[in-house]
């Protein structure tokens, strides 16, 4: 679920979850990791071609940076 708050340029998302699979152990920590801080979200905004999402933790704001994959088709607006 995504709520946007559009004063502050604010989101909030949760809970967020996915399809569990059974992987390795060092695996399924990346994906538990991914999906917690992707819960964290608060704002959301593009840096040239990369999707940039924001969340804090801990006090601190951090970043994910996602570009388009080589060899994938842009797409049309």
């Amino acid at each position: 679920t995504i709520k946007e708050e559009r004063e502050g340029g604010q989101i909030s998302m949760g809970p967020v979850g996915g399809t569990r699979m059974a992987c390795p152990e060092a695996v399924m920590a990346v994906e538990t990791r991914f999906l917690e801080r992707l819960g964290r979200v608060k704002r959301i905004s593009f840096s040239g071609t990369q999707l940039t999402l924001s969340y804090e933790q801990d006090g601190n704001w951090n970043t994910m940076l996602f570009g388009k994959r080589e060899g994938q088709p842009a797409s049309k607006q």
